[in-house]
């Protein structure tokens, strides 16, 4: 006779796996062996893709995993194709100002926005050690149409 799996041995709850595969509009329902097995091949998964973007850190004589390691990992891997959406090649900021696909202008001294309903400002609430970009999607003559400009 087989023994259920038991939910303590998977990081993953098995409540966050049962909503997950709800979300699938094609879903009827699942068993709780099923449920099980998603969250172990996920955590598998996981794991395997962990380790793969540990050993290329390793390799450029790192001790920390970057997102370049991931990015290389998944760019670099086959079987990892399906997931090179998920993980697009970082660009720096200057090179996209140079390429005139972003435009930065001025910083303002406004810590303050203009809530569109009321016409009213209300100030930002500070977030210790969180840095914001503001980005403005806007369209001006004089730069490119899919530039975008920072405040």
């Amino acid at each position: 006779m087989e023994e259920e799996p038991s939910e303590s041995s998977l990081s993953l709850p098995i409540s966050r796996i049962k909503k997950l595969v709800k979300l699938d509009p094609e879903h009827v329902s699942s068993t709780e062996s099923a449920n099980y097995l998603l969250g172990a091949a996920t955590e598998l998964f996981i794991m395997n893709l962990v380790e793969q973007a540990s050993f290329h850190a390793k390799s450029q004589k790192r001790k920390k995993i970057a997102y370049s390691d991931f990015y290389e990992v998944v760019h670099n891997n086959d079987s990892l194709l399906f997931m090179k959406d998920l993980v697009p090649k970082t660009i720096p900021l200057q090179q996209l100002v140079k390429e005139h696909k972003v435009v930065l202008e001025p910083k303002s001294n406004e810590d303050d926005t203009i809530d569109d309903d009321s016409g009213v400002s209300t100030p930002q609430p500070a977030q210790p050690k969180q840095q914001t970009l503001p980005f403005v999607l806007k369209k001006d003559e004089d730069k490119p149409e899919d530039a975008v400009t920072i405040n």
